[in-house]
């Protein structure tokens, strides 16, 4: 699977989940998908009652990207689970009551 963190020697699925496991989150949000790596890492460390909404720009994003169709049908069966179109730089502004965010995503070096 494609990963951004597939560049390191650090197990950061591991990572993720034990993160996940301490806090026992509520609710959880992810910016930036790509293949579902840290999204799969998410959903094996939480229960079934965790909301997880993860957003990506999909094949608008000039760069790697997810499929959108790909995405939808991997994470269907997890009602839990939202897929949404979203720039991070709308997300950010709109996103409150959470527990964990995962920004994984590139940039153009834009300060906020």
């Amino acid at each position: 699977m494609r990963s951004s963190y597939n560049k390191s020697d650090i197990t950061y699925g591991e990572l993720i989940q034990s993160i996940t496991r301490t806090i026992s989150p509520k609710k959880i949000v992810e910016i930036g998908i790509l293949d579902g790596y840290s999204l799969e890492s998410f959903i094996n460390s939480c229960n079934a009652n965790t909301e997880i909404i993860a957003y990506d720009l999909f094949d608008e994003f000039n760069g790697n990207h997810s499929n959108k169709d790909v995405i939808d049908e991997k994470f269907s069966k997890f009602s839990n689970v939202k897929i949404g179109y979203g720039d991070f730089y709308e997300v950010y502004k709109n996103i409150n009551n959470i527990d964990i965010i995962h920004i994984d995503i590139a940039n153009n070096g834009y300060v906020f």
